[in-house]
């Protein structure tokens, strides 16, 4: 269990930009970057391990996805002024659950914003986006567990804003496509291709639609 304060610029070719243990803290601080390039099947942050936490108030940027974590129990917050880029995939990777991650700044990637999947992904995730989330293919991917996915910023994707695909899901029908109904207060305020953002834990296999889609406005239904 380490912690690791990155306070100086560490860009780093021909590898990962930091690899962590399990349980270890990484913090980032604002203004600074954290990279890992070169030709090759580089993160920015890597990790085989668990029970990660890591907080981003600087950029974290990996050539192929920006923050690779192999187990979960894992908690991610993304500052305002942060960012968390994946060159050639994903932003996020985590291939198990009971992960939390919370975005306040942006998360951009040319796969999904966040992929959370895998075999091992069993437990509850919970994502928070008070910020932008963007993905060339989804902004976020959820698989197994029941999810609760919360946004009152924006998510963009080129294919699936939001894709949940849960076992054992206990939450209510949402409108699957272009539109998710919003509250009363706020009923006949949405437009095609606007999903407001919501609090929400769908059904098994609900898949909400872009291209590209934006969530704009807070509900909750």
């Amino acid at each position: 269990m380490t912690v690791h304060d990155i306070t100086t610029n560490t860009i780093v070719t021909g590898a990962d930009g930091l690899d962590l243990n399990s349980g270890d803290s990484l913090f980032v601080l604002s203004g600074i970057q954290l990279a890992g390039l070169g030709s090759g099947t580089y993160y920015g942050v890597d990790s085989s391990a668990g029970d990660i936490s890591a907080t981003i108030d600087g950029s974290v940027t990996g050539q192929y996805a920006g923050i690779q974590l192999d187990a979960g129990s894992d908690t991610i917050l993304i500052g305002a002024e942060g960012s968390v880029t994946g060159l050639t995939n994903n932003g996020i990777s985590i291939a198990a659950g009971g992960n939390t991650i919370t975005n306040n700044g942006e998360i951009d990637a040319v796969g999904d914003g966040i992929a959370i999947s895998g075999s091992a992904n069993t437990e509850d995730n919970q994502i928070v986006n008070h910020g932008d989330i963007v993905g060339t293919f989804a902004a976020v991917v959820v698989s197994g567990g029941q999810n609760i996915v919360t946004n009152t910023g924006s998510f963009s994707a080129g294919q699936d804003a939001l894709v949940l695909t849960e076992s054992g899901a206990d939450g209510l029908e949402r409108g699957k496509g272009r539109e998710i109904l919003p509250s009363q207060q706020n009923r006949g305020k949405t437009k095609r291709n606007e999903i407001p953002a919501c609090s929400m834990r769908p059904l098994e296999g609900e898949r909400i639609l872009a291209p590209p889609l934006i969530f704009e406005k807070a509900c909750h239904i």
